[in-house]
């Protein structure tokens, strides 16, 4: 039926567009990637300012991730709430956020949330650490600071302190994000 064809070749569109966008953001992360792993050269005579600039270069991916949520797919977020205290230099207090992954786009949501407080490119998240290994995405990660777990706390305690460490050296805001549970929850793992 034409309907049924319509309703097939607008699928097939949608999945040609998507694969689309993945290649471009993964080409896109890998460009920055190399610009990031270049300013290491830098980074013995200057750390606070190359690793500003890494988070800087994250933020900018983000923002084009935000932006792509917002213009092409059509999300609408209203944040709402008291303003967050500033430090004296009008960069945001360090924060931890703790949140329950629900879904895909819950660390899109927090991004958006950083953005509005002005803590986008001091934002960063607990990851597992598989995925420091995922190209494109694990070389930012490290060089934004980044805070990679094995869900082990004899090793983890170890990575947490080194990462708190550089930050109160380099005098760093953090807006820092965990998703507790480390997955999204189910009664399966409740269980477990």
């Amino acid at each position: 039926s034409r309907h049924s064809d319509t309703h097939t070749m607008l699928r097939a569109l949608r999945i040609v567009r998507g694969v689309f966008i993945v290649l471009l953001a993964f080409v896109y992360m890998l460009a920055i990637n190399v610009v990031q792993l270049a300013s290491l050269v830098f980074y013995p005579f200057f750390p606070r300012a190359v690793h500003r600039f890494n988070c800087r270069l994250v933020e900018m991916l983000w923002w084009s991730g935000v932006k792509y949520a917002f213009t092409i797919g059509g999300l609408r977020v209203r944040v709402s709430g008291d303003a967050l205290p500033m430090r004296e230099d009008g960069t945001p207090e360090t924060s931890i956020l703790f949140a329950n992954h629900q879904s895909y786009t819950d660390w899109l949501i927090l991004i958006v949330l950083a953005y509005h407080r002005g803590a986008m490119s001091f934002t960063k998240f607990f990851m597992k650490e598989i995925l420091k290994y995922v190209p494109g995405l694990g070389v930012g990660a490290m060089l934004a600071g980044f805070i990679f777990l094995r869900r082990n706390m004899n090793s983890d305690a170890a990575r947490m302190s080194k990462a708190f460490d550089m930050y109160r050296r380099l005098n760093l805001p953090v807006w820092l994000i965990s998703f507790l549970e480390g997955s999204r929850f189910t009664a399966s793992k409740r269980d477990e």
